[in-house]
């Protein structure tokens, strides 16, 4: 353990050098992943203390230099790794802003926000997206199907009133 804890250290040091002493944002991430795959086992505090850092400084690289696919893997692999519920839900709104914003993928993004919604976690932030997205004739079917549940387990009447509405105009059986 001792070892390992020592090669991280060291891992940990030669990217901040890459990119503090010589300016090598490249050398950076790569240094940077090489400290998630020494953290992998994650069974001790400090493998745990040296991946979440890590992994921010993927983020902000990765960010930075507008690498949005690598950021998207990064985000899906700490949603494979992570067990808390509250991490779970900030991941996925964060990976669903990414597509949304970044991507310009709205179906991914609307499948993240269906996640956090049926999580039970966090969910306010991705019902105010879905109300702001709704908006996208494409994707206002899928939205309205996404958001009444929630209106109707959280009593917003007038809003279910609002998307029951819009939901009028997908309804092609008379019946329904």
């Amino acid at each position: 353990a001792g070892e390992d804890d020592l090669r991280r250290e060291a891992l940990i040091k030669r990217a901040r050098l890459y990119e503090d002493g010589l300016g090598n944002t490249v050398n950076a991430i790569e240094g940077w992943r090489e400290v998630v795959l020494a953290t992998e086992d994650g069974a001790t505090p400090p493998a745990e203390h040296a991946y979440r850092e890590a992994v921010g400084e993927l983020e902000r690289l990765y960010r930075l230099r507008k690498q949005w696919h690598d950021l998207v893997a990064l985000f899906e692999a700490r949603l494979a790794r992570s067990g808390e519920p509250s991490e779970t839900s900030e991941l996925r709104l964060k990976l669903a802003e990414l597509f949304e914003i970044q991507l310009a993928d709205l179906p991914a993004a609307i499948d993240q926000y269906e996640h956090v919604i049926n999580e039970r976690n966090r969910w306010e932030p991705a019902v105010q997206s879905l109300e702001r997205l709704v908006v996208h004739e494409t994707h206002r079917e899928r939205i309205a199907e996404l958001l009444e549940p929630v209106y109707r387990s959280q009593d917003w009447w007038q809003k279910l009133v609002v998307i029951l509405d819009a939901k009028l105009d997908y309804v092609r059986d008379p019946a329904d």
